[in-house]
């Protein structure tokens, strides 16, 4: 469906209105958590600026560079970046501002505990956001999958959405929700089975790995590509691999001082 909707003469973009809601659903989500974890809810709000601001000019910046040059050369290219064209953010850019904008956060947390806790909230509060995004994303033409003719795959609902140009695609975003769904209560199970205290960390691989799945049906401009088979990878999956890589890193040092503090004691 074309990606906006009339409303007193005026236009207004259903990714804007996804984008807003998924921003409620990640408070109510993060209060929520953080009253279970007898953490300070506040202590995360008054940093929500500086989490909102990272991932949209570095989703937007990295759009912008992976299309046109690295740098911006003149205003226009600033304004594209600061006010990108029907919200278009890159995957990297927003992922890594995500990842930026956290370890910042979890820097200034100084007990150990404390990091896995928080950790635990991000998880649960990012994931049941995404799947109110991904709902959304249906009216994104900018989000297509690849054609195909599975019984499921879905068809163009306006006569001037981009979807127009395929007989039907894949339906992405139900892909997209239902994993994020089932990243949450895998993860809720696994802690409930093995009586763990935290696994934030392990919901982030699993989030990240489900997802790049997905990606592999989407249609979308990609760079520096390898096929092996039917499987196509990207910059995106290349991306993903390093900051999974990353995680398994810091869930090994994070065990490490675990022993330690087990040997001190």
């Amino acid at each position: 469906m074309y990606p906006y909707i009339h409303i007193l003469g005026t236009k207004i973009s259903m990714t804007w209105i996804g984008i807003v809601i998924s921003c409620i659903t990640f408070l109510a989500a993060s209060g929520y958590f953080c009253k279970k974890y007898h953490q300070n809810f506040w202590r995360l709000f008054y940093r929500l600026p500086l989490g909102i601001i990272l991932p949209y000019l570095l989703g937007s910046y990295v759009g912008f560079a992976l299309q046109n040059t690295l740098l911006p050369h003149t205003l226009q290219d600033v304004a594209t970046i600061i006010f990108p064209h029907w919200y278009k953010f890159h995957f990297i850019g927003t992922t890594l501002g995500f990842i930026i904008s956290i370890g910042i956060f979890l820097f200034k947390v100084k007990r150990l505990e404390n990091k896995k806790i928080w950790l635990d909230i991000f998880f649960y509060s990012i994931s049941f956001s995404l799947i109110i995004l991904w709902i959304f994303l249906f009216f994104w033409d900018d989000f297509i999958g690849k054609t195909t003719q599975w019984a499921l795959a879905v068809k163009s609902l306006h006569s001037e959405s981009e979807r127009n140009k395929f007989s039907a695609v894949y339906p992405i975003w139900i892909f997209l929700s239902v994993l994020s769904l089932i990243a949450v209560f895998s993860i809720r199970i696994y802690r409930h089975i093995k009586k763990l205290t935290s696994i934030g960390i392990w919901g982030f691989i699993i989030l990240l790995v489900l997802l790049n799945i997905v990606f592999m049906f989407q249609q979308y401009p990609r760079y520096w590509v390898f096929t092996v088979f039917w499987l196509t990878f990207d910059v995106i999956q290349y991306f993903t691999l390093i900051v999974i890589l990353y995680l398994l890193f810091v869930n090994r040092r994070r065990k490490r001082q675990d022993q330690q503090l087990l040997n001190w004691q």
